[in-house]
């Protein structure tokens, strides 16, 4: 994939056009510039006056402003959709049927994170691994990944390789586990008995599958995205 046309980060800018805080990350799901991301990536950024949304294209270097975005009216997603994002934009990311995804399938992510979401400490960042569990929460289907969620990745996709690159899912958080790693008994004697426990806290990144995307797109009238399993001829998208 050639990343600089499938992941864009997402800034608050002031009315100069420089940025002031990163907000997140979104990537390109129609062919025509409409782009997806995290509602919650949208609803931090405080918007006063000359401050605006905006997605910086680094391919081409320009600042593009996010003038409105959609959110569900019914259904609490955490998903927003930047429709005609940039004008004559032919590149996009398919989605991979969802009966082609289960637990243990390879599955990957590339974004931006910051830290404390300095944008002097803006990086770049690609996970990889398999899908740990797929659940429900509150009726709402999520996919648990093998890494973190790091800060300014929500909106990152997930991607599938079969037969070529294809959107498994959207990174949209954490979920931390304790776990139980060691355990020590020794005995002192037929009465006392000394145990250890070592615990560690686990970060699984918690993301929704493309069946949840499509529920989506579909509700707020997008229908022009593409479900495959098939190779996709997409400039820049290949293997």
């Amino acid at each position: 994939m050639e990343i600089k046309s499938y992941i864009y980060p997402l800034f608050l800018i002031n009315k100069d056009h420089i940025p002031i805080q990163f907000l997140g990350v979104a990537f390109p799901i129609t062919p025509n510039g409409g782009m997806l991301s995290c509602k919650h990536v949208l609803e931090q950024a405080v918007l006063t006056d000359g401050n605006y949304i905006a997605i910086i294209d680094f391919k081409t270097s320009s600042v593009i402003v996010i003038k409105e975005y959609q959110i569900s009216d019914t259904i609490n997603y955490d998903l927003a959709f930047l429709s005609n994002t940039i004008n004559n934009k032919h590149e996009y990311i398919p989605m991979i049927p969802v009966n082609k995804l289960i637990i243990g399938s390879k599955i990957s992510s590339f974004g931006f994170y910051s830290i404390g979401k300095s944008i002097s400490d803006l990086s770049r960042g690609f996970f990889s691994g398999t899908i740990v569990n797929v659940r429900h929460v509150d009726g709402v289907q999520e996919m648990v990944l093998p890494f973190p969620v790091l800060e300014g990745m929500s909106g990152s996709p997930v991607i599938h390789y079969y037969e070529g690159p294809k959107i498994a899912g959207i990174c949209i958080g954490n979920k931390q586990q304790i776990i139980q790693v060691n355990e020590i008994l020794e005995y002192r004697d037929t009465e006392k008995e000394y145990k250890e426990t070592i615990n560690r806290v686990v970060e699984f990144g918690i993301s929704y599958p493309v069946n949840v995307i499509k529920l989506f797109l579909d509700e707020i009238g997008v229908n022009n995205y593409l479900v495959s399993d098939q190779r996709v001829e997409i400039p820049g998208l290949e293997d």
